[in-house]
């Protein structure tokens, strides 16, 4: 009943795990180093929300499974085919009733759409007028 986040700088290991129980998760690569070419996200979960954010200039590969909820990957707006030699992200694991949501994205950190970027994404298109 808690809530992982990771945003802003942070070294992601070639192999990350989060575990949930009636929690949240948010993952945000787009300011992250990683240390691997390929880099595996495994989010297991019961009664839980997770979110992974990931760059267009990244790879992503989306392959998990849900019992009564969502395991999917989500294109914010036209994102481009990522460079066949980028680095690979690899999203997998299971949520039961719950789910897990991979956003990939041209977005910068903060000036995503609502979904992606939550609060911190609306409050700055309130500072730029964009959202009244």
């Amino acid at each position: 009943m808690s809530t992982v986040r990771k945003d802003d700088n942070w070294v992601v290991a070639s192999r990350e795990v989060v575990n949930l129980c009636m929690g949240d998760a948010r993952l945000d690569l787009r300011a992250a180093t990683l240390t691997s070419h390929e880099t595996t996200i495994v989010i297991q979960g019961i009664m839980c929300s997770a979110k992974v954010i990931v760059p267009d200039t990244l790879r992503v590969e989306c392959d998990g499974t849900a019992i009564m909820g969502e395991f999917r990957q989500k294109n914010a707006g036209a994102a481009p085919t990522a460079d066949p030699s980028a680095p690979l992200v690899r999203v997998v694991g299971g949520v039961l009733m719950g789910e897990c949501i991979v956003y990939r994205t041209g977005a910068a950190v903060g000036e995503g759409s609502l979904a992606v970027d939550g609060i911190k994404g609306w409050k700055a298109r309130r500072r730029s007028g964009r959202l009244s």
